[in-house]
């Protein structure tokens, strides 16, 4: 352990030396690259009441803070994330929704299957047999997927 002693005890000289070494001394940070996974989310008030969950991105910080900049209260806060591994496709269904402005919310629900079915095979995914049907939940629909 480092002897220390009150500050007063301690002449000029040994003051500006104690600077000097700290001024050159290398910083104790662990950053690695500024490309990768990052969870983004805005550091609010005290209370928590005004922390919004941004997302996840993958890219330069410096490019995700050029994006995301209007949705800052007070500083955006960056946390590495590892990559979402891939997992192998399951049999199995899951009921999904779309936010209220995509006007899927006042469908009839054989409409919103049939709306949210033609946008979802608008462009091809990757490795996946599914059909989307109608869902029991409101404003929703049932994505079933079948194995290949």
């Amino acid at each position: 352990m480092r002897q220390t002693k009150p500050l007063g005890q301690y002449s000029d000289a040994d003051l500006k030396a104690e600077l000097e070494r700290r001024k050159n001394a290398p910083l104790n940070v662990r950053l690695g690259s500024p490309f990768g996974f990052w969870l983004v989310t805005t550091e609010g008030d005290c209370e928590g009441r005004s922390t919004t969950n941004l997302g996840t991105y993958e890219g330069h910080i410096v490019d995700i803070v050029a994006r995301l900049k209007k949705k800052c209260y007070y500083s955006l806060q960056f946390t590495r994330v590892e990559k979402l591994e891939e997992k192998p496709i399951e049999d199995g269904e899951v009921s999904i929704s779309l936010d209220v402005g995509t006007n899927t919310w006042n469908m009839t629900a054989s409409e919103r299957a049939r709306a949210i079915s033609d946008w979802i095979r608008s462009e091809k995914p990757k490795d996946v047999n599914f059909n989307v049907v109608e869902s029991n939940y409101y404003a929703a629909v049932k994505i079933v997927f079948e194995k290949k």
